[in-house]
């Protein structure tokens, strides 16, 4: 028989291993000290202190001044001393000038045909809002040079324009007016007060309307949907009884214009009332 051997574990007990609870140990060689607490020289670097000034260096200065000049471009005049505003025309490709020019000389009569409006109809992506955009807004910002005896508040080619267009565009017509025109503005001269109705109350759109028609408005375009319009037509209506021709607008653009084929429906009948001749359809 052979004879039981003891137990023997099999690392020593000298070599056994013990866990340690929490972190592991880091050698000094892997440790990260910061100079700080080290005591080596650390150099921080100050900026001069200006008292008295406005604190910008002159390379931000000439930056600034670089930055608010106007790109490169080629003026496009329309008619006389009737230019497209530097702000929109430094944008504007080969083809959307041709259209500018094309959208103005109808609208302003300089066409060999009886009427003041225009067709622009042309793809996606190309540019049809920018062009009818920068039209509205050159006729905002410029004097009538066939006015030349009247008040200069009343020499504007336009006072007021209005969008027409379906309820889903209403809010990006609101955004190109800010993206294209007064994020870039460097003045309040060179803003344009737009306000939007789409999916508002009832009580709130007939106080919007009438705040956009009244003497003092402050708001230079009304966007508005095509429903909300022909709910409301009849106060536009009143507004020309009441001022003659372009009471209620000097301009007025129709969006996705295709809803208007049928001149028997009801939205057709609502803008056939208004009394603008300056029109533009979109398509």
């Amino acid at each position: 028989r052979g004879v039981r051997q003891p137990f023997k574990p099999l690392m020593s007990s000298k070599r056994r291993m013990t866990k340690t609870l929490g972190p592991k140990r880091v050698k000094k060689s892997q440790m990260c000290v910061s100079k700080f607490s080290s005591g080596l020289p650390f150099e921080l670097q100050h900026r001069p202190l200006v008292l008295g000034g406005s604190g910008s260096s002159e390379d931000e200065e000439e930056e600034e001044e670089e930055a608010a000049e106007y790109k490169e471009h080629e003026p496009l005049v329309l008619y006389e001393d009737v230019a497209v505003p530097p702000l929109l025309c430094q944008f504007l490709r080969p083809h959307q000038r041709e259209g500018v020019q094309f959208v103005f000389e109808c609208v302003y009569a300089m066409k060999d045909y009886e009427g003041c409006g225009a067709i622009l109809a042309d793809d996606m992506g190309l540019g049809k809002t920018l062009q009818s955009l920068t039209v509205m807004y050159t006729m905002l910002k410029n004097l009538d040079p066939r006015k030349e005896n009247a008040v200069r508040k009343d020499r504007m080619i336009a006072k007021r324009a209005l969008v027409v267009c379906p309820c889903s565009l209403v809010k990006n017509w609101e955004a190109e007016f800010e993206k294209c025109a007064n994020c870039r503005a460097k003045c309040q001269a060179e803003r344009v007060e737009c306000v939007a109705l789409a999916e508002a109350s009832k009580k709130t759109a007939e106080a919007m309307i009438d705040q956009f028609l009244g003497p003092a408005c402050r708001y230079d375009v009304l966007v508005i949907s095509y429903e909300t319009f022909r709910a409301q037509v009849q106060r536009f209506v009143k507004k020309d009884k009441t001022e003659g021709a372009n009471g209620c607008g000097d301009l007025v653009i129709c969006d996705e214009a295709h809803r208007l084929k049928n001149a028997d429906a009801q939205t057709s009948a609502a803008l056939a009332s208004l009394k603008c001749r300056r029109r533009v359809l979109l398509s």
